[in-house]
Order: structure tokens, then C-alpha cells, then sequence
């Protein structure tokens, strides 16, 4: 339902609109697409999660990933209390550098927004991980999880 909402949207609004039904082809076709704004189901955001552990893992730098995904969720809840400390700032700076671009990078690097719906996405990391590699300011994920 969210996606054919999303496409008849991007069509009415003459939006270029790529599609990839085959998720183990998911990341080579975000980094050729190159999407500005990503609209998908939480399945996406997990699949580029769980391959950006798996290839910080490979490399063993899986400490450091985890340590950017927890605060990447902190940041997130802070951006939406509207405060966000200036050791969390910090901290964000730096796993930017170390982590979020590489992952924007493989997202085909211009991604600007990411939003997820239609199904809870299963892993608060993965939600925020693709929020920080977006770099949005808002993220409705968080939302979600404060209405449940």
C-alpha cells in the first residue's frame, strides 16, 4: 500500500522514481540511482543496516559500528526533544566522519531524507542509522515508537 501511495504521488509530481524488487541488488541500485529522497519500507532501511554491520564486521571495526548505530539513535531522540547535548554533538561529528558517510556513500550519496512506512521497522538501529545517514532532521520513526 505505501508504495503504490508513494508512486502515485511521485507521478503526479513528474518525480523520477526507481524501483528495485530484488533486495540483493538493493544497494548496487541506491549507489547507481542516486536517490535524493528515499520512501521505503523498513526492510530497506534493515537490508542497509545489517550489510553495513556485516561489512564494518568483515573489516573488525563491528565495535565501532555499533557504538555509531547507539548514538545515532541518540542523537535522534535528542534532535526530536529539541535538544541535543554538545558531547552527543561530538560524538555525532566524529561517527560521521568514521561511519554515516560511508553509509550515505553506498546509499549513492545524496540522500537528503529517508522516510519509512508502511510496517514498524524492526530494529530502532536500523531506523536510526538510515536516519544518520541521511542526514534529516526529522525522522517519523522516532514518533512512531513514543506513540505505541
Amino acid at each position: 500500500m505505501f508504495a503504490r501511495f508513494i508512486s502515485i504521488l511521485n507521478v503526479q509530481a513528474g518525480v523520477k522514481t526507481g524501483h528495485q524488487a530484488d533486495t540483493t541488488q538493493l544497494l548496487p541500485a541506491l549507489a547507481s540511482f542516486k536517490p535524493t529522497f528515499l520512501l521505503a519500507v523498513p526492510r530497506v532501511f534493515e537490508k542497509v543496516y545489517n550489510s553495513s554491520e556485516q561489512k564494518a564486521e568483515g573489516a573488525g571495526r563491528g565495535k565501532v559500528f555499533r557504538k555509531a548505530a547507539e548514538v545515532a539513535y541518540a542523537h535522534s531522540v535528542a534532535v526530536d526533544a529539541g535538544s541535543v547535548p554538545l558531547a552527543l554533538k561530538l560524538q555525532y561529528k566524529v561517527f560521521d566522519a568514521l561511519v554515516y558517510s560511508k553509509i550515505r556513500q553506498a546509499m549513492g550519496g545524496r540522500v537528503r531524507f529517508a522516510v519509512s512506512g508502511s510496517a514498524p521497522s524492526a530494529s530502532a538501529s536500523a531506523t536510526s542509522t538510515g536516519r544518520s545517514a541521511s542526514r534529516s532532521s526529522r525522522a517519523t520513526a522516532s514518533r512512531r515508537r513514543r506513540r505505541r
